[in-house]
């Protein structure tokens, strides 16, 4: 299984070892305090983590499952500067 990295929200970190929740460490904690982010390690399994990735260009391509646009929607292909 590949190594990967996702970036944790705070409302989302949790600091208890169920097997739905996250533990982070001291050092994690103080980087998030830090950079406002945390990379955790195998956040996700392979098979979720290339589902997610396949919807990244359909959703940059204002492609929704939901045939509905967010409310919200500040990056539109062709419109503007992807750098």
């Amino acid at each position: 299984m590949m190594h990967q990295s996702a970036r944790i929200k705070p409302d989302t970190m949790q600091e208890h070892n169920h097997s739905n929740q996250i533990h982070i460490t001291e050092q994690q904690k103080a980087e998030f305090d830090r950079d406002g982010f945390v990379i955790v390690p195998s956040v996700l399994d392979e098979i979720s983590l290339n589902q997610t990735r396949s919807r990244f260009e359909p959703l940059f391509n204002g492609e929704f499952e939901t045939g509905v646009q967010p409310d919200e929607w500040n990056w539109r292909r062709g419109r503007d500067d992807p750098a």
